[in-house]
């Protein structure tokens, strides 16, 4: 899946902090945007290059909000770039990079922060600066949860929330099982559904994948998490409900073999327990997908989609080959006790899947499913999923 990279600098013929005259645009074309075409995945976007209707100012002050990642140039001093760099701060905690032409001084309130020098006229040092300049973005896009903005370092816990029609309301819990399919345009026999409802009524999904810490440590039974609800549903249980044979966590931690920890995104395969006579699962998938700290609790780990791509290669595995696999049921990793933002992790991962699918022709898997327990959730995923051009809604 395609990032963007919002590009906020001056546009023609201006003059830098010193007075020194120079075009914006050559610098625009010529250096940041070929550098960025450069890198697999992302593509470099201009104010002035939106084609869209409406208020150009609302139109750019979206991407600033929404781009995975952006590039910001100082060299001015201006107002306009540095109000439109305190939004982008405000709103994105990470994916932000500063640029200027070599000699101009940062002022005092950003004169901490990592900026990249370039030099138009020189070769060697045009070359220097795309490739730091590939190399920041690329650090950005695999370590999103490092702050690169003052507001969220000082403020560690602020939240931005999308959509006011969205999270002004209680989340209303969707319990009836609906399926939402998109087909992959290039693979028509390939689908990405959304699977609203509980995960107790799911019968269709040969594996139930498990966002598990790493240190593949279960939740407990009655938390409420994906992981506790594998783990109860899994167990084998009295007339009376109490669980007789903790199955899927003992067999977890025997796969283990006494290892304490696993490696970030690694997927660590079990059987399904009971979940294959109630819900015709075949195997469960525990991907390592969130990190402990000592003392902050839980977070996502870095490129978290990682997971999604492992897991699905897992399943394409010969040790799996006679099982037959051919449907995988996510939930989007990160955003429970890790408190992960829905929507950016929501986007990532299903774009993982697309890619994965597109890539691996061959795959036998012809179904991925991301589930949705609420009606907010539901919208969110079905927003990230709209924005992928790579999908399209079957005709009723």
């Amino acid at each position: 899946m395609t990032q963007t990279c919002f590009v906020i600098m001056p546009f023609g013929i201006k003059e830098d902090a010193s007075g020194r005259a120079f075009s914006f645009d050559d610098l625009y074309e010529f250096l940041i945007k070929d550098a960025i075409a450069q890198m697999e995945g992302v593509e470099a976007l201009r104010c002035d290059e939106i084609s869209e209707a409406g208020w150009i100012h609302s139109t750019m002050i979206k991407h600033i909000a929404e781009a995975p990642l952006a590039v910001v140039d100082i060299s001015t001093l201006n107002p306009n770039v540095f109000y439109e760099l305190g939004v982008r701060h405000a709103l994105k905690p990470s994916g932000t990079v500063l640029i200027r032409r070599e000699g101009t001084e940062s002022p005092f309130n950003i004169e901490g922060f990592n900026c990249i020098d370039y030099d138009l006229g020189d070769g060697d040092k045009r070359r220097e600066f795309q490739r730091r300049l590939q190399a920041f973005l690329n650090n950005a896009r695999s370590q999103p949860q490092h702050s690169d903005s003052l507001v969220y370092d000082v403020l560690p816990d602020l939240r931005v929330e999308r959509g006011p029609s969205i999270c002004e309301r209680k989340p209303r819990f969707l319990w009836d099982t609906h399926i939402y399919p998109y087909r992959l345009v290039a693979q028509p026999e390939k689908e990405i559904c959304l699977v609203a409802g509980d995960w107790r009524d799911i019968k269709h999904c040969d594996v139930w994948v498990n966002s598990e810490n790493t240190n593949m440590q279960m939740a407990r039974f009655y938390e409420r998490s994906v992981s506790g609800l594998i783990r109860y549903l899994g167990a084998t249980k009295s007339i009376t409900g109490d669980i007789e044979k903790d199955t899927v966590a003992l067999e977890l931690a025997a796969a283990l073999g006494g290892a304490g920890r696993v490696e970030k995104a690694a997927v660590v395969p079990t059987g399904p327990g009971l979940l294959a006579q109630t819900n015709n699962v075949k195997a469960v998938f525990h991907v390592a997908s969130v990190e402990g700290e000592l003392g902050f609790g839980y977070r996502p780990i870095a490129g978290i989609e990682r997971c999604v791509r492992n897991a699905l290669q897992m399943a394409d595995a010969s040790r799996f080959r006679e099982l037959h696999l051919e449907s995988m049921l996510f939930a989007i990793m990160g955003t429970g006790t890790a408190g992960g933002d829905l929507a950016d992790l929501a986007a990532r991962q299903i774009g993982a899947a697309v890619d994965y699918l597109e890539l691996n022709p061959a795959s036998a898997i012809k179904r991925v499913c991301f589930s949705a327990f609420t009606d907010v959730m539901l919208e969110t995923l079905t927003a990230a999923v709209a924005a992928i051009p790579n999908l399209e809604r079957p005709e009723p």
